[in-house]
């Protein structure tokens, strides 16, 4: 059977990696400059070029996710519905639905009613209820929205953002790309002179 958390997991593996890369190739670039090794300014420029294209596939792949806005309600549904199954016995996922649901103000997957939020004593998760009901949540008292349903207002209504974000961070790479080639030839014809 297809996962369809796959891919929304797949993006954001790739996205850590492309990030950690960035990290780690700036090193290169402030050697290389220091250093006026041209080499290390070829390996900067390279890698910063070879990452702008990986972004810019990431950025396919997350345009093409966010357009199936089915196939990313599944996804989220699924990966919340994991989340609520194994809140009893794992205290990492308990602690993100609270904040999540307080972030978002919102109460199960698809609402308060679904069996997802219910504790075994009955009771609601405290998170699912605004603070001064908090020690008794119950169904009446709790967050009428589900998760999903908040969850996604949130990505459309900030789509726009994260991809100007990116955007950013894609030009400041090429900047930096540019730069360093420019140094590169710099120090060449310097080097050509003597």
């Amino acid at each position: 059977m297809h996962n369809p958390g796959l891919r929304i997991e797949s993006i954001d593996i790739f996205a850590i990696v492309a990030g950690v890369g960035v990290a780690l190739i700036a090193f290169f670039g402030c050697c290389g400059v220091y250093k006026e090794n041209i080499c290390l300014l070829t390996t900067y420029s390279s890698v910063l070029i070879a990452l702008v294209i990986i972004q810019i596939a990431l950025a396919a792949v997350a345009f093409l996710t966010i357009g199936d806005k089915h196939y990313l309600e599944a996804g989220i549904r699924n990966h919340l519905k994991d989340m609520y199954d194994d809140k009893g016995t794992n205290k990492e996922y308990m602690d993100i639905l609270s904040k999540m649901q307080t972030y978002f103000e919102c109460c199960g997957v698809d609402e308060s009613k679904d069996m997802y939020a219910i504790l075994p004593n009955g009771y609601l998760m405290n998170s699912c209820c605004e603070p001064k009901f908090a020690d008794n949540c119950r169904i009446a008292t709790a967050y009428k929205d589900g998760c999903q349903a908040q969850i996604m207002k949130f990505l459309e209504n900030n789509f726009k953002i994260i991809g100007g974000i990116a955007v950013a961070a894609g030009v400041a790479e090429v900047v930096g790309a540019i730069i360093a080639i420019c140094v590169k030839r710099n120090i060449m014809s310097q080097q050509n002179y003597v």
